[in-house]
């Protein structure tokens, strides 16, 4: 073998000798996965734990609130927050704790607000509480704040007692539009408190979450006009918009307007002596609705394009329209059932002054039975928001309605 041949050799082998080691450069060192706990891109999820620092404040009212870090009762980590409060002790008027987390630096949920909710853990002292008494904020650089109020929805428990309860607050429900906060520059969490309470607090976080917090009710839509004895066969086979408790609600519309049917449990059936804007005292059915689908949810303001419709349920037809304070004119039939009642109403889109609803679109919508007898109301039966009061001003507590095509019909 001549040396030029040997020369040669030994570059190939060389060369495969290479390419060996960089196969296994390439595919056999594994690549160090990221831990880092995290939703989506956002990395500063950890609000707060164990202790009191400088990223948080609270309000300077001794008399009414007190905040201290403490490590008897903690959900994880070394400690978490006591907090108790009476509003009531001192006449303090606002009551608040807030988190700086991150440093006080800027925080960009705007890529992950859609699928992100604000999580924490809480525990009570002696009385149980079926929510917290307050609301909860996010507050941007620029000084505006998105709120939404504390509900029964967030808790992940039928009440906060002395077990650690999970409260998760979806992104979502904040009313960034109505407030013009800048969800991707935010400054702090803020949470007022109303009333009194004692509770233990730990582990805020931002994390996933597809929890919705409204309450989705379909309205049927017909491509036709249809009559009374339509639309009651199809909420006797079983179409159903909303169930409150053991009664059951329909909402069917069509080209010419709103059909409203309902069956109702009630062992003094059809007792109601108002009128007017006091047809809510007695026997009646309420419905609040928008009938703008881009109308912000979290607004908490009546807008030109919201209704509110009183129905007394009596054997007389009287419907009242508190927004414009008058009354409306409809078709109206109420029949007494085994268990209650039941009722028909119909009315026309030009009698309620709006646009019709449009198929595959959702609108704000609250329903609400009111149970009583001829000397006054004695329950409200609320749909979406069972445990706040208020639906009749602030439509943040509505549910949603979409309006749906059945298929066949």
């Amino acid at each position: 073998m001549s040396m030029k041949q040997s020369h040669i050799i030994l570059i190939i082998s060389g060369l495969l000798l290479w390419s060996c080691m960089e196969q296994v450069a390439l595919f056999e060192i594994p690549t160090p996965e990221d831990t880092t706990p995290r939703v989506g891109n956002f990395y500063a999820v950890n609000i707060f734990e164990d202790h009191i620092t400088n990223e948080l404040w609270f309000s300077e009212e001794p008399k009414c609130l007190q905040v201290k870090s403490q490590t008897e009762h903690v959900f994880s980590g070394e400690g978490a927050l006591h907090i108790q409060w009476d509003k009531g002790a001192g006449d303090c008027e606002w009551l608040g704790v807030g988190i700086g987390w991150n440093n006080w630096s800027g925080k960009n949920l705007g890529s992950i607000y859609d699928i992100s909710a604000l999580q924490f853990w809480v525990r009570t002292e002696g009385r149980p509480m079926k929510s917290i008494p307050g609301a909860i904020g996010l507050e941007d650089h620029g000084g505006a704040q998105a709120w939404v109020g504390f509900s029964r929805k967030m808790i992940q428990a039928d009440q906060i007692d002395e077990n650690w309860t999970q409260v998760t607050i979806p992104i979502l429900a904040f009313n960034w539009k109505e407030q013009e906060a800048d969800v991707s520059n935010l400054k702090q969490v803020i949470i007022q408190f109303e009333a009194s309470g004692d509770m233990y607090l730990d582990q805020m976080q931002i994390v996933e979450s597809d929890l919705q917090l409204r309450s989705r009710a379909e309205a049927y839509y017909f491509e036709t006009d249809r009559s009374q004895k339509e639309v009651t066969e199809l909420f006797d086979a079983g179409m159903t918009s909303a169930q409150i408790e053991d009664d059951r609600i329909m909402i069917a519309v069509d080209p010419s307007g709103v059909h409203v049917v309902t069956d109702i449990t009630d062992d003094t059936p059809l007792q109601n002596r108002q009128k007017e804007a006091e047809v809510w005292n007695g026997d009646a059915l309420e419905i609040a609705f928008s009938f703008d689908p881009s109308a912000d949810v979290g607004r908490a303001y009546y807008r030109t394009t919201d209704r509110q419709i009183g129905i007394r349920a009596t054997q007389e037809a009287h419907i009242w329209d508190w927004k414009r304070s008058k009354s409306l004119n409809g078709t109206f039939e109420a029949t007494t059932t085994e268990s209650g009642y039941r009722t028909y109403t119909f009315l026309s889109y030009e009698e309620l002054e709006m646009i019709p609803f449009e198929p595959g679109q959702i609108y704000g919508l609250e329903i609400a039975v009111d149970k009583g007898t001829n000397e006054g109301r004695v329950i409200q039966n609320r749909w979406n928001n069972p445990d706040a009061e208020g639906f009749h001003t602030n439509p943040s507590l509505w549910g949603e309605m979409k309006i749906v095509q059945p298929e066949g019909l």
